[in-house]
């Protein structure tokens, strides 16, 4: 599904918490590091996610649209986090 949000294409890969962290708080040449890295995760993986998600998180220049982006991506990472079935 290319529109599956890029939070929800990383808890699918089991993208962990610190990375997500790390990712949604990193700027500039770290930020576009961390992206390319997330990027061939998910490539490999071939998963399809809207990649608009990454381009709208690398151009985000200031910080109403940066904190936007940074929100929805969270939220959908944890949604699906939450919805995951926990092994007993």
């Amino acid at each position: 599904d290319g529109h599956r949000p890029l939070g929800r294409a990383l808890a699918e890969l089991g993208f962990s918490e610190a990375r997500l962290e790390g990712l949604l708080a990193a700027e500039a040449r770290v930020l576009a590091t961390l992206m390319l890295r997330a990027a061939r995760r998910i490539a490999a993986q071939r998963v399809r996610c809207d990649w608009r998600d990454f381009a709208q998180l690398l151009f985000a220049f200031n910080d109403d649209s940066r904190e936007r982006i940074n929100e929805r991506i969270a939220r959908d990472f944890y949604h699906i986090s939450t919805i995951k079935p926990t092994a007993a």
